[in-house]
């Protein structure tokens, strides 16, 4: 707990929500047919009244220790996780990412102090909506949580085999993660970006280990991920010696960037990644939501993939099917490297 004494973080404590609300707006997150506003408004103030309601009761404890002479036992881990499991029924999806992205601007610019409480919100957050999980969901949180690539299959393997597959749902594993995936990418930007590649690293594993036939991906016709489409089109005109190394040098800087694919083979775009990158090549004054519309994302592009594979399974163009088929696994091994 990183508050085990009020007596000393009373001050810091006293002003975190105030100093919350002066740290500057999150992205905000699309979502259809909501009041985007109003959601956002409402994740701002349930975060509030936690802190909110945490801080009060130091307060309390703090003056009636004070005044009767005594020590203050008060424990501001206890207050913020019986705030969070008050409050459970309301954690949705906008919530935890708000808080999400409240996390990542208190990391580049906020104290310490309000750090480490919303780091505690989140932990509690998790826990409580864990709780209410379908059984899918917990076996995708769990996965996410195991680092390794190799050890989250060697995992879900025994887990199969000692449950006989009982229990055991893959293609809701496979649909519950794609979800996650799909809310991730539907926003401006991406709050944790290590998170979304995990979370495609699952899914995929699910899919892999599925022996029924998940549910195949169908874009509206509106909706059709044309700059994934895009992508892997230049991937497969890729050539040379070195096709591989440069097909995922370009997955690599896609995956792990705000970047559109344009610019295909150069120099800049091929340089290997050293792991995530904060920001692609778009300037400050670029609007967040035209950031959105062009970039690649990883969900969208396997999906994109799967169905260019589908497409073709009854092609007598051999090599186009192999060729896709590679770019899948090259695909998949940037995922699992940049997922650790």
């Amino acid at each position: 707990m990183f508050l085990a004494k009020c007596s000393r973080c009373m001050f810091a404590m006293r002003g975190s929500s105030a100093r919350l609300r002066r740290v500057p707006r999150p992205m905000a997150a699309p979502k259809s047919g909501l009041d985007l506003e109003a959601e956002i408004g409402r994740a701002r103030k349930l975060l509030d009244e936690i802190i909110d309601e945490a801080t009060q009761d130091l307060f309390v404890e703090e003056t009636t220790a004070e005044a009767l002479g005594e020590a203050c036992e008060f424990d501001m881990g206890n207050a913020l996780e019986g705030a969070v499991r008050k409050r459970a029924e309301s954690l949705d999806s906008v919530f935890m990412n708000t808080l999400s992205s409240y996390i990542m601007v208190v990391e580049r610019e906020g104290p310490r102090q309000i750090l480490e409480i919303l780091l505690q919100i989140r932990e509690f957050a998790v826990e409580a909506v864990r709780e209410n999980m379908p059984s899918e969901l917990k076996w995708v949180d769990t996965l996410v949580r195991v680092a390794k690539p190799v050890e989250r299959r060697k995992l879900l393997t025994f887990a199969l085999e000692k449950a006989d597959g009982a229990g055991i749902d893959l293609a809701a594993m496979a649909q519950a993660a794609g979800q996650l995936i799909d809310d991730m990418e539907t926003r401006p930007e991406v709050g944790d970006r290590k998170l979304l590649v995990r979370l495609c690293s699952v899914r995929e594993l699910a899919r892999d280990l599925c022996t029924s036939e998940v549910k195949p991906v169908q874009f509206p016709e509106a909706q059709v991920p044309r700059h994934e489409a895009s992508f892997i089109k230049e991937l497969m005109s890729v050539g040379g010696a070195n096709l591989k190394e440069t097909r995922q040098a370009l997955l690599s800087r896609a995956f792990g960037s705000d970047w559109s694919g344009a610019g295909g083979i150069s120099e800049q775009n091929i340089r290997p990644s050293r792991g995530m990158v904060k920001r692609g090549s778009w300037e400050k004054h670029e609007a967040p939501d035209e950031r959105m519309k062009v970039t690649v994302r990883p969900g969208r592009f396997m999906d994109c993939l799967d169905v260019f594979i589908k497409q073709n399974a009854e092609s007598s163009d051999g090599k186009r099917m192999e060729r896709l088929k590679a770019i899948r696994g090259e695909a998949l091994a940037v995922l699992e490297r940049l997922s650790e």
